[in-house]
């Protein structure tokens, strides 16, 4: 993650690209040779990341301002005009060793519109050198700055509070992968995966559902929860579309790329555990005659309540070496197209 230069690419540069500003006016700028500085704190940032909400935008970020010794997530939010609605050089998220952060490192792995005008942001407290200690946690942050999200409320850094995701009972077990997606529901919660599955959290945090649990998913020696990839919000923002790799742990070899429609179709949570209704079964997107390896699967709406899914797989690997890129519509009712 460490050695990826362009990964490590600074905030203004991602900016550049996408964000374009007088910062001393708060205005988009269309000269290309200065744009906008979101962040000009000492030391390197990078990672970063960017969604759009009500009235703007909302930019995370590693920051390693503190002596370069510390690396710490921040957030600001950029306006329509390109004003910096939060303090200058962002809001400070998870600053470790703090509360009940362990090391000094943290890392930025999800940012999503929380449904209104702030963010829902999945970081890692982590261990750098060894890179044995991986603990998940989700914050959200408000329109005004404010952050919060505790359960069972372990503090950040006072008065904020996160939420650890837990699914294994020993702490610093507990990572995210790079290619898990999260996604908004209709109710200012998200669903996050967890290592075990995916979980939908209410709005203050809470876990609201933890599904990933049919033993037909889930064969002897797997752990497809570890190998969740994207999570898709489907229509009214109370479903997802999961779609996984099958396989084996410590091997990449697939055995077929398959997808899960969950709908959640209550508007208010009830005092237990939600319900889930699962829309289509277990559909095979794609189901080979032998196992190959499959990278950088991901999919998206297609904006009729189905989805498309793209991968890359060396299914020709015995007569050219190569890998190639295939895709597949799935339609609402589940049936590829």
């Amino acid at each position: 993650m460490r050695g990826n230069l362009q990964g490590r690419c600074m905030l203004g540069l991602l900016v550049t690209g996408i964000i374009a500003t007088n910062f001393a006016l708060g205005e988009w700028s269309s000269d290309p040779t200065a744009r906008t500085p979101v962040c000009t704190a000492d030391y390197a940032q990078g990672f970063p990341r960017l969604t759009r909400v009500e009235g703007g935008f909302v930019a995370t970020w590693q920051d390693m301002r503190r002596e370069g010794t510390h690396e710490d997530i921040y957030a600001q939010k950029i306006g329509r005009n390109g004003e910096m609605l939060w303090p200058q050089n962002g809001r400070v998220i998870a600053e470790g060793p703090a509360g009940s952060l362990v090391h000094e490192w943290q890392a930025s792995f999800g940012l999503v519109n929380d449904g209104t005008s702030g963010a829902l942001i999945v970081w890692h407290d982590y261990y750098k050198p060894g890179w044995s200690y991986w603990q998940a946690f989700a914050s959200r942050v408000s329109s005004d700055a404010a952050v919060a999200w505790g359960d069972p409320g372990q503090p950040i850094q006072a008065p904020d509070t996160a939420t650890p995701l837990m699914a294994n009972s020993e702490p610093g077990a507990n990572p995210l992968s790079a290619r898990w997606d999260i996604v908004g529901d209709s109710e200012g919660g998200a669903f996050i995966p967890v290592s075990d599955g995916l979980g939908r959290f209410s709005a203050d945090g809470r876990l609201r559902t933890n599904w990933f649990h049919d033993p037909a998913d889930v064969p002897a020696g797997s752990r497809v929860g570890k190998r969740l990839v994207p999570v898709i919000g489907s229509d009214g923002r109370d479903g997802v579309v999961v779609v996984w790799p099958q396989g084996w742990i410590g091997s990449s070899l697939t055995d077929s790329i398959l997808a899960r429609k969950l709908v959640d179709p209550e508007t208010a949570w009830p005092d237990d555990s939600d319900s889930i209704v699962d829309a289509w079964g277990r559909l095979s997107i794609f189901d080979p005659d032998y196992s190959v390896t499959v990278c950088s699967l991901s999919a998206v709406p297609d904006g009729a309540a189905g989805v498309i899914v793209v991968w890359i797989d060396d299914r020709v690997r015995l007569d050219t070496n190569y890998f190639r890129v295939y895709a597949q519509r799935v339609g609402p009712d589940g049936k590829p197209l």
